[in-house]
């Protein structure tokens, strides 16, 4: 199933309940249990536990920052713009799971969680909040700074078809799960409650989000509010507990193991993608090439249909017929992108002569910010890579031990990871943790993981050296 496409049926509401049906039932038998959480009390004491981790840790950060460290989820303003559009089909439904809580029959439990349903629209209490002219809608606020970054978004549909958008299905799952659950309220009541139980709580990636995003000069309204409303005192995550409370505090004793176990499996659905892991995706050269590919399959054929072509045309369209997975790589060594600025370049007067309009605005501060820093920096940008690599199999070493070659401080490898992102490096830079690395790329637990070739060379070259 492509999900881009489910996710514009759920959106217009033309989605039958045996195709979301087949989707819950599909993400609820790759359900992973909670051991530690076999009764009420756990669930609420991993949540209290959780909450403050999220603070002490943030605390960390914010003095590892005001110690003079580098900011640690974006690069630079361009990344966090990518951020920001990768994330959009998520929160573009915000609070969608809770759509037709309204139509629910009256308890303790509608009540709360309509409560946090009518924050999401910017129905706040006007006794307590002051009424702004501008909406309060947490999606129209996050739509406003979308158009304030792109230029050419206006609309959700702008977002869903955008150039710059991955279309993986990891982009849509969360907003196709939180649509799929407000569609059928009465049926997935208890995946509801357990879903907006783990999506209201802090997490660290929010609070850093916030802060880097003022850095970076970028309005961090979206963020802030949430920073703010899901407050654990009497904000959306103190509703949330509530709600999951007076659920089972009212729910028959033969079928509350059930109920138990189904809030535990929406818990567990609103975590099933995070956004601090895609933040750590950021790859220039990527985006860039995979640009460049959408636009060579798009019109290669054109260059050899236009009426008056010279040479230098027909050579650039030749080039990009090429199969290759890298022409941004195969266009500089065909010296396209030789010059002092992105502009002088042969490729960037081509741009602006031959093919005005081929390239969006927003798309070539992609194209120019890989130029324009390509030669730079390249210890941070090999750092990066590596830590960017790990991202997705950092579970894979939680019982793996590492010692800092400068403090003896020890810990296990995704504790680093999660910590600190230099001294998560220079651990993994000793000669020994680099020969153990290598042998399970090579043999060990991470020889199957799933990586692009390109990648696998370069963290087998990274771990020989």
């Amino acid at each position: 199933m492509k999900l881009c496409d489910f996710y514009q049926s759920l959106l217009h509401n033309n989605q039958d309940w045996y195709d979301v049906d087949d989707f819950i039932g599909d993400l609820e038998s790759k359900y992973v249990a909670f051991d530690s959480i076999t009764t009420e009390q756990d669930l609420e004491n991993h949540i209290l536990q959780n909450h403050n981790n999220v603070l002490h840790k943030y605390s960390a950060y914010l003095k590892r920052r005001s110690d003079g460290g580098k900011r640690e989820l974006f690069v630079d303003k361009l990344h966090a713009k990518w951020f920001i559009l990768q994330i959009s089909p998520t929160k573009l439904v915000d609070g969608a799971w809770l759509r037709n809580v309204a139509l629910l029959p009256s308890s303790a439990t509608k009540d709360s969680l309509l409560r946090v349903y009518l924050d999401e629209i910017g129905q706040y209490d006007e006794k307590i909040v002051t009424k702004s002219k501008e909406s309060q809608n947490h999606v129209d606020i996050y739509l406003n700074l979308l158009q304030s970054l792109y230029n050419d978004i206006n609309r959700v549909e702008d977002v869903i078809y955008h150039p710059l958008l991955h279309k993986d299905n990891d982009i849509f799952l969360p907003g196709c799960i939180q649509l799929a659950l407000g569609a059928y309220p009465e049926e997935f009541l208890p995946e509801i409650v357990g879903y907006n139980l783990g999506y209201e709580q802090l997490p660290l990636h929010l609070l850093i989000t916030a802060y880097e995003l003022k850095e970076l000069g970028i309005d961090s309204t979206y963020f802030d509010v949430h920073v703010a409303v899901d407050n654990f005192h009497c904000g959306h995550a103190h509703l949330a507990l509530k709600a999951a409370k007076t659920l089972l505090e009212n729910t028959d004793k033969s079928i509350k193991k059930s109920v138990f176990h189904r809030i535990l499996v929406g818990f567990h659905l609103s975590d099933i993608v995070s956004d601090g892991d895609r933040a750590k995706q950021y790859d220039l050269k990527n985006i860039v090439n995979t640009l460049l590919q959408q636009k060579a399959e798009k019109s290669h054929s054109l260059h050899d249909t236009v009426g008056v072509v010279d040479n230098e045309f027909s050579s650039l369209g030749e080039l990009m017929r090429h199969d290759s997975s890298d022409l941004y790589s195969l266009m500089e060594k065909s010296g396209y992108l030789e010059g002092k600025s992105f502009k002088d370049t042969r490729f960037g007067q081509i741009l602006q002569d031959k093919m005005i309009g081929t390239f969006t605005r927003d798309e070539l501060d992609f194209v120019e910010n890989l130029f324009d820093t390509k030669g730079e920096h390249d210890e941070t940008a090999t750092d990066d890579r590596i830590y960017r690599l790990f991202a997705p199999v950092i579970y894979k070493h939680r019982k793996i031990l590492m010692t800092h070659p400068e403090t003896g401080e020890q810990n296990t490898m995704d504790e680093w990871f999660n910590k600190d992102q230099v001294a998560f490096l220079t651990c993994l830079s000793t000669k020994e943790m680099k020969e153990r690395t290598l042998e399970s790329f090579l043999h060990g637990r991470m020889k199957n993981i799933k990586m692009t070739a390109q990648d696998k060379e370069f963290i087998l070259h990274w771990l020989r050296e």
